[in-house]
C-alpha cells in the first residue's frame, strides 16, 4: 500500500511568546540566538563550529509536535536532535520527548523540520544541531509548537501564489512610483 503524506499547518510558534526563554550554545557576535525570533529569515542567528544546541523554557508545560528551523545552513550531511523534558533546565534529560532527525534539511528550501510522532508536553526544549565539517551553524526563524491535521486532504490541481498588494501610480511625466506594501502567499487547497 503506497504512503500518504496529509496536510498540515503549524502557526502558534510558541518562540513567539514573550515569556519564553531562548540561549545558545553559543553565538558569533552580533548575530545572537534573539534574531531566531525575527520573521525575516535573512537575519540569521550563528553558531561557530560544527556543533549547537538551542535551549527553550517555555515556562509552563506546552504540547509540542513540530519543530522546524528555517533559513537554516544544515545540509543532508546534517542532523537535528529534539528533546523534550518537564524538569530539567537544561532539555538534556528528554524524558517527555527525544528524538533524532538525519538528512532532514533540503539545501533548495533551506528549512530543517523535525515532526514528532506524538504530541507530548514539555517545559524545556533542547534542539542540538551537527553538521559535519561545517564552519559554522547559522538559521533565521526558529518554530516549536503544535500542528494542525487536516481531516480531509487536499485534492490534485492545488496552487501556491503570491499576492502583491503594492500600489502603482503613474505621474504626469510618466514616471511610475510604488507605494510598497508586503507580499504574502496564497494557497489554494
Amino acid at each position: 500500500m503506497p504512503e500518504t503524506y496529509q496536510a498540515c499547518v503549524a502557526f502558534d510558534n510558541l518562540v513567539d511568546r514573550d515569556q519564553t526563554l531562548l540561549r545558545a550554545s553559543s553565538s558569533v557576535p552580533f548575530l545572537p540566538v534573539q534574531l531566531l525570533r525575527n520573521q525575516h529569515v535573512g537575519r540569521r542567528w550563528r553558531a561557530g563550529g560544527e556543533e549547537a544546541a538551542i535551549t527553550l523554557d517555555l515556562r509552563q508545560p506546552m504540547p509540542v509536535d513540530t519543530v522546524a528551523l528555517m533559513g537554516c545552513s544544515m545540509t543532508q550531511a546534517g542532523s537535528m536532535r529534539v528533546r523534550g523534558s518537564t524538569s530539567d533546565s537544561t532539555g538534556q534529560a528528554g524524558e517527555a520527548f527525544d528524538q533524532t532527525f538525519a538528512g532532514g534539511c533540503n539545501p533548495l528550501y533551506r528549512y530543517q523540520i523535525g515532526l514528532l510522532d506524538q504530541p507530548a508536553a514539555a517545559r524545556y526544549v533542547r534542539i542540538d544541531l551537527l553538521e559535519p565539517g561545517a564552519p559554522w551553524i547559522e538559521a533565521g526563524r526558529l518554530f516549536v509548537g503544535i500542528r494542525h491535521r487536516y481531516r480531509i486532504n487536499y485534492a490534485y490541481g492545488w496552487q501556491m501564489a503570491t499576492i502583491d498588494p503594492s500600489q502603482k501610480t503613474k505621474s504626469a511625466g510618466g514616471s511610475t512610483f510604488i507605494d510598497r506594501k508586503r507580499r504574502y502567499r496564497v494557497l489554494d487547497l
